[in-house]
């Protein structure tokens, strides 16, 4: 199995796309971390099929860790 992390802070349209690409490839862990109040993000993210960790942070090194 392969793990992709996604890390998104207010950008619904390039995580949906990124989502979407992933869509057909089985065997694949899927893991959002969001850190933005995006209210459309959040909506998309409560319906997803991986893993998805909403909170805030403190920048884009700090989502990564």
């Amino acid at each position: 199995m392969i793990t992709i992390i996604t890390v998104t802070y207010n950008n619904f349209d390039d995580l949906y796309r990124t989502l979407y690409s992933l869509k057909e490839i089985d065997g694949i862990e899927k893991i959002v971390v969001n850190g933005g109040t995006c209210v459309k993000t959040k909506d998309y993210l409560s319906d997803f099929d991986g893993i998805a960790i909403s909170e805030p942070d403190k920048g884009i090194s700090d989502a990564f860790n």
